[in-house]
């Protein structure tokens, strides 16, 4: 063999031998990285699975104990689909990186076998050294071939292994619902069909006192035309029915006991009595409430599944519709001058608290959201304000679920979801009473015996200066909560006198004057409105062009509650009994 041909043979083969050599030690990085991956796989099996079922055992223990547990059910479930992800990932980067591992390891041995063979055969060279040109093309050559080979590697070690691979938490979730598995549900709140379909809380949705559909306008009592029942309450108390489906309830208590009362519907049968004793948090402080407000004034407030029941000496508790309690706790007693009479609202799967107490100046004053079903706060926030016995109230402002509350100094709107304050008005002094509305695009505030003040809920911030579109200060009311279509305004007094504004502009349209005295805020309900007086007269008139009374039916007891009204039925407390009123 000549010169030329012995180094073009050395040559030929000298690149098959880099070229396997090369290989192999690719492979062999590729086989270490997958080694690692492999382990650091290993041990979160052995240390994040056990961990997150250990987790998930307790909540599935909390959920057969509270099935109507929105929140522990939603965690559970989340935890539930995280586990199945990070267990079958860790289960399929086993395989594909064994597999991985398997490929790399061969291709090691082949390429080293191989390079053994081919360096065997490989001929001697006998003349001069190469050329430094041919030894620089050679460099250049390894340094490319070894970045192409390591490039090729990290994207093979990523497919391989850190890749996601397979989701199959859907799959899961369907084959388990096939197989008459248990797939647990999320939370489902009310939506606002239903919330609109019922009379959850004081007031109705949104606490407007606004009624869907017809109502009778005349009853007799005596007669028992229009009464479709009448059932006795145990003790009495100052709250409002609340109605969601074929469920009323009432409150009553006295100095002893704390009682929620859940009745039927359609027949007025009682079907149970929660009871609010042994409270946990309770102290051995005596509660002091006036005669007109009594131990039971707030309203109870219900989603469907549980309601929500408090009381004037901070007792708060929820219970399921069969009667069960869920938690109870206490709030501390309220420093109220009155006594507490703030009813309960709801947002979403969430009571709200206004429990306002002490100075302005005092910082005791708090809005304070629960989880309903477990009785959590979610988030509580200090107001600067003074005690006071309006409601909160939920209603969506302009895209925005908003919280409206009143107390001596300001009306505040605050975020449903966060709490965050959106707006404040310094507009009321004194004993603030009657519960803030929001229609045709203002809050209506009420000073007692001072003015009702129009809010537009466009601000930000302080909005006393800019947002006070008007005031009305005519028989200004001091217990009952005003009325709105959007177009007109309603007062209405305790001594019985009805102001009626333009929304617009604050504009008297027209005065009345009814005997008797009310504390039970009036109700629209179509065309109509209707006034339940303190000694036991439903009156209904329309308002449209004036007051004009269209009936008047005696209930023969003191009412001092405000009505419910459902589904053409009318739910009225008296002193002594609940009167359902209708066709």
């Amino acid at each position: 063999m000549d010169r030329k041909s012995e180094t073009t043979e050395t040559d030929r083969v000298g690149v098959y031998y880099k070229a396997m050599a090369v290989t192999a030690v690719i492979a062999g990085f590729v086989a270490a990285v997958l080694v690692v991956g492999l382990t650091v796989n290993y041990i979160q099996g052995k240390v994040v699975e056990p961990s997150l079922t250990e987790q998930l055992a307790g909540l599935k223990l909390i959920v057969k104990e509270q099935p109507d547990n929105a929140s522990v059910v939603e965690h559970m479930r989340q935890l539930d689909l995280e586990l199945r992800r990070i267990t079958f990932r860790r289960l399929d980067r086993t395989r594909r990186g064994s597999l991985g591992l398997l490929i790399s390891l061969a291709i090691v041995f082949f390429s080293m076998k191989f390079a053994w063979n081919v360096a065997v055969k490989l001929p001697c060279p006998t003349g001069d050294a190469e050329l430094p040109e041919t030894q620089k093309k050679r460099a250049l050559f390894a340094r490319r071939s070894v970045t192409a080979a390591m490039l090729i590697a990290s994207v093979w070690v990523i497919f391989i292994f850190v890749g996601e691979g397979v989701d199959y938490s859907e799959v899961l979730e369907d084959e388990g619902a096939q197989a008459g598995g248990s797939v647990v549900e999320g939370p489902k709140y009310p939506t606002d069909e239903e919330i609109k379909a019922n009379w959850a809380s004081f007031r109705g949705p949104g606490g407007l006192g606004i009624a869907v559909g017809e109502y009778l306008t005349e009853f007799d009592v005596k007669a028992g035309t229009g009464v479709l029942w009448k059932t006795a309450v145990p003790i009495n108390g100052m709250s409002s029915p609340v109605v969601w489906g074929d469920r009323v309830f009432l409150t009553g208590a006295d100095e002893q006991q704390r009682q929620v009362y859940c009745y039927d519907a359609a027949k007025g049968d009682m079907l149970w009595v929660g009871d609010m004793s042994n409270v946990p948090g309770r102290g051995d402080e005596e509660v002091e409430v006036m005669e007109d407000t009594g131990f039971a004034a707030p309203t109870a407030v219900t989603d469907g599944k549980h309601v929500c029941v408090i009381f004037a000496n901070g007792d708060i508790g929820c219970f399921d519709y069969a009667g069960k309690r869920l938690w109870a706790k206490n709030l501390g007693v309220p420093d109220s001058i009155y006594g507490f009479s703030a009813s309960l609202a709801m947002y979403q799967d969430r009571v709200i608290v206004q429990y306002d107490q002490g100075g302005s100046d005092e910082n005791r004053s708090k809005l304070i959201s629960m989880n309903i079903s477990t009785g959590s706060i979610v988030w509580q926030f200090v107001r600067p304000v003074a005690n006071s016995w309006p409601s909160p109230t939920v209603i969506n402002i302009d895209g925005t679920d908003t919280i409206l509350t009143c107390s001596d100094p300001y009306a505040i709107a605050y975020e449903a979801g966060s709490g965050k304050e959106i707006w404040r008005a310094e507009c009321i002094e004194g004993d603030i009473a009657s519960t803030p509305i929001y229609a045709g695009g203002f809050v209506f505030a009420i000073e007692p015996y001072s003015h009702i003040a129009a809010i537009r809920t466009d601000g930000t911030g302080d909005v006393t200066e800019t947002h006070i579109a008007w005031k009305g200060e005519d028989e200004v009311p001091d217990v009952c909560s005003p009325i709105s279509d959007g177009n007109v305004v309603i007062t209405l007094t305790t001594e019985g006198v009805l102001i009626c504004y333009s929304v617009a502009d604050g504009g008297m349209l027209w005065e009345h004057e009814i005997d008797g005295f009310f504390n039970a805020s009036p109700v629209i309900a179509g065309d109509k409105m209707y006034l339940i007086e303190g000694e036991g007269k439903m009156i209904v008139a329309t308002f449209d062009d004036g007051y004009k009374e269209v009936a008047v039916s005696e209930i023969g007891e003191v009412c001092l509650a405000s009505p419910a009204f459902v589904d053409g039925r009318i739910y009225i407390r008296s002193k002594e009994n609940l009167y359902c009123i209708g066709e």
